[in-house]
């Protein structure tokens, strides 16, 4: 079974999700253009993070760079047991950006997932 991600909130400048874990286990966040939870669907339109959600990502590289760096988001990770361990990794799908997510055990409660856009006014 995969992670399951519920989007909690989003403002033109941020996304919030809980993520819930069966196990130790991994999933993905795909900004597809899908159907939610999606990084790009979820992102309201025309505002900032979508178009750069949107934008097409040559590798891995470019994807840790965009998430992961703080240079372009910030991303935290709020568990709400102190137990579990999550991690948080960028990647590819095709061109598009996707965060990959895994938990170190099952974790019915979740975690509270924030991406946050860094050249917003409401950091």
């Amino acid at each position: 079974m995969a992670l399951v991600f519920t989007l909690l909130d989003r403002s033109p400048h941020m996304l919030k999700y809980r993520v819930t874990s069966a196990g130790a286990e991994g999933g993905n966040l795909d900004g597809l253009g899908a159907g939610t939870p999606d990084l790009i669907t979820d992102s309201e339109l025309l505002s900032p993070m979508a178009a750069i959600m949107g934008g097409t990502f040559a590798n891995q590289a470019a994807s840790r760079a965009m998430f992961l760096t703080g240079t372009l988001f910030d991303i935290s990770i709020t568990p709400r047991v102190a137990t579990t361990n999550w991690l948080i990794d960028a990647d590819v799908n095709g061109a598009h950006p996707r965060l990959t997510l895994t938990a170190g055990a099952a974790d019915a409660t979740g975690m509270t997932l924030t991406i946050v856009y860094q050249h917003s006014e409401t950091r």
